[in-house]
């Protein structure tokens, strides 16, 4: 296994080895304000989102689309926190929150969502178990 550690000049140097413990300790990836990502994002980390983003995320952890985040994209994940601008369906399967500032352009299923004073939502709201529901009116 091989570790990359940047030198002074903000280079990539692949013959240096950094300590392993910072890299363990670290649990969740950037996707930098001049990042544009065209496709699907697959992870199981922790996501922060300040970047543009066209198509769809599907994270196994948490995605925070930051202030800078501007997504055209359906968002797959335990918990979604939206403090950007979202144009998608949102498929939160703990929560789902939207801080003031935020934007979200779309539908959310989640079994627990929270819109703060001065975040912004068009769209629907689906909270619990579909299954659930279809059995109730049996």
């Amino acid at each position: 296994m091989a570790f990359l550690k940047k030198n002074n000049n903000n280079t990539i140097e692949n013959n240096e080895v950094v300590d392993a413990q910072i890299i363990e300790t670290h649990k969740n990836s950037l996707i930098g304000k001049t990042i544009f990502i065209k496709g699907v994002v697959k992870a199981d980390e922790e996501i922060i989102i300040e970047g543009k983003i066209d198509g769809s995320v599907k994270v196994g952890n948490k995605v925070i689309v930051g202030e800078k985040g501007d997504l055209k994209a359906d968002i797959e994940a335990n918990e979604v926190v939206i403090k950007g601008k979202v144009k998608g369906n949102i498929n939160g399967s703990k929560r789902v929150e939207i801080i003031p500032g935020g934007y979200l352009k779309g539908n959310i299923t989640s079994p627990k969502v929270v819109i703060a004073d001065g975040a912004v939502f068009k769209g629907n709201i689906s909270m619990g178990d579909n299954d659930e529901d279809d059995e109730a009116s049996s």
